[in-house]
């Protein structure tokens, strides 16, 4: 009974975020993407609260369901929809500041907190790592109503570094996490644990990618060989569950389901989506972009709500929470700021002027992936001693602050006394942090995302023009060994043109206005699918 009003309320909450969102978008308002689930959210878990019941029973928030069942979708669309001349042509800066930014990022947050909270320095750089998780849905959004990106092969620069460099961070911060986690449990000195998680990181990130790359050519070569573009219900599940599958292949073999999963998309979209069926060019991109559209929904709808569902578990130190927002916005500064130098000397054309510098500093916000990572400290089991024996590397306390967990071991000091050791569930602080990133990802979902439009129009990028990337000496000379070498490997019948250019063949029927005649092919049909348009037979009576 319980689990049928949980999913009740679930869904009540969701179709009135979308009935929301709905009107805001028609209105022309600029409310930043997410505000309105995470406000109804908040409503939500008031209420409840309000009402005496418990939020935390009816929403907990797995960690699980996050990592394998939200997160696939949303990083498969961005792969899939990703604008890939803007990205690639820029792929060495966004490189730059995905990887280095982290780092500082993570260091600035881990050592402040260290310095003022003390406690183990392993457990305050995972802190770090997780706030520095960038996910600038809010503004993406908001710049993509600007720039009136849709239909466009060609993106502005500053919209490409923001998005490349969102989607790679929150890869690299998860890597990093993990192996700051395993760090945190096995209590290496210092010289060997920077080498375990710089070698394991660059492992790990590296692996992912290959995976992802071949989990997708081995589909397009299943839709090259076999007739699964006959029904849309074949492609759409069966590029859906090999995409799943090199998330899941990558975690099953430690590596980052994230990375391979978006690498995976790119695959798709370059080479299965032209061996799909023109209805299935314009089927499969938007049925994605719903699933991750729905499952950021839901998301930001649990962040409004996680305020009350972990009111047992919330440490508020607003002192902590005040610098830890300074933090995190001055060192964006200087990893923008300062990198920005090494990458122009890097770059012939398009250089980043001050202007996309300020815009790339604010879009910094973070999201769904820092929060994930902050529940995630609440269950990482952290060896615990009562005793002080010179034997156990890990953190010694006394009897008296003994915690809850499980006894894995017991044995007898030099004394004679007994020494327990146990597992303890979550690290230190990680109330604290929980509580400390919950409010930074709202406060700087709201800021951030009300101020970019104003910020876009005063500083004049809005009009912006777009390179023309297809003219670029990278673009050409990978389009000719794409041609030679892949395209007649991977492609059933050659290119075929974006999904835009597969809705203008289909014409109005096939744009999902609820007036085609051929609606039964979007949800499947055994027989193959006439491309051709059939003629007309007059209007019925």
């Amino acid at each position: 009974m319980e689990s049928a009003v949980t999913i009740l309320l679930v869904c009540l909450v969701m179709m009135m975020t979308f009935m929301v969102d709905q009107y805001i978008h028609d209105s022309k308002y600029d409310i930043p993407e997410g505000f309105p689930a995470i406000c109804l959210g908040l409503v939500l878990g008031a209420a409840d609260w309000a009402f005496g019941q418990s939020a935390q029973d009816l929403f907990t928030f797995n960690s699980e369901l996050f990592q394998l069942v939200l997160l696939p979708p949303i990083i498969f669309d961005a792969g899939f929809s990703l604008k890939k001349q803007g990205m690639f042509n820029n792929f060495g800066t966004i490189m730059l500041f995905a990887f280095v930014g982290t780092l500082i990022s993570t260091l600035a947050v881990g050592l402040v907190t260290w310095h003022m909270i003390g406690g183990d320095l392993v457990e305050c750089l995972m802190f770090g790592t997780l706030i520095s998780a960038i996910d600038p849905v809010s503004s993406l959004a908001i710049m993509g109503e600007v720039f009136q990106l849709k239909g466009k092969e060609n993106t502005p620069l500053v919209y490409n570094l923001v998005f490349g460099e969102s989607l790679f961070n929150d890869g690299v911060c998860m890597v990093l996490f993990f192996a700051l986690e395993k760090q945190l449990e096995q209590h290496d000195p210092a010289g060997t644990a920077i080498l375990k998680i710089t070698a394991g990181f660059f492992m790990v990130f590296f692996f992912s990618c290959f995976l992802g790359i071949g989990v997708g050519m081995v589909t397009a070569l299943i839709f090259k060989y076999t007739n699964l573009n006959h029904n849309v219900s074949y492609m759409l599940f069966g590029i859906f569950f090999m995409s799943l599958s090199s998330f899941m292949l990558s975690e099953y073999f430690g590596l980052s389901g994230i990375i391979a999963v978006f690498f995976c998309g790119i695959v798709q979209s370059h080479y299965t989506f032209h061996n799909l069926s023109t209805l299935g060019r314009v089927t499969v991109p938007r049925v994605f972009h719903a699933f991750a559209a729905t499952a950021e929904t839901f998301v930001f709808n649990y962040l409004g709500m996680a305020l009350f569902a972990f009111r047992g578990d919330h440490d508020f130190d607003f002192a902590f929470i005040g610098v830890v927002l300074g933090v995190c916005f001055g060192a964006r500064a200087v990893s923008v700021f300062g990198l920005t130098p090494f990458a122009n000397c890097l770059r012939k054309h398009n250089k980043i002027d001050i202007k996309k510098q300020i815009l790339m500093w604010f879009s910094g916000l973070r999201g769904a992936i820092a929060f994930a990572l902050a529940v995630e400290l609440l269950h990482v089991e952290v060896e615990r001693h009562n005793c002080n024996h010179e034997a156990h590397n890990a953190t010694g306390v006394f009897e008296d602050e003994f915690m809850d967990g499980e006894v894995i071991n017991e044995h007898a000091q030099e004394d004679g006394s007994e020494c327990l050791e146990w597992l303890q569930s979550g690290t230190d602080h990680s109330h604290i942090f929980m509580t400390t990133t919950l409010i930074t990802v709202v406060f700087t979902t709201v800021l951030c995302g009300f101020l970019t439009t104003p910020l876009l129009k005063g500083l004049g990028l809005d009009q912006e023009e777009s390179p023309n990337y297809h003219e670029s000496k990278k673009s050409r000379l990978w389009a000719m060994f794409d041609a030679k070498f892949f395209d007649p490997l991977l492609l059933t019948d050659g290119r075929c043109g974006s999904d835009e250019e597969a809705n203008k063949k289909l014409g109005e029927l096939q744009k999902f206005t609820g007036h085609s005649r051929h609606a039964t092919f979007v949800i499947g049909t055994s027989e193959g699918y006439d491309e051709e348009e059939p003629e007309e037979k007059g209007e019925e009576a």
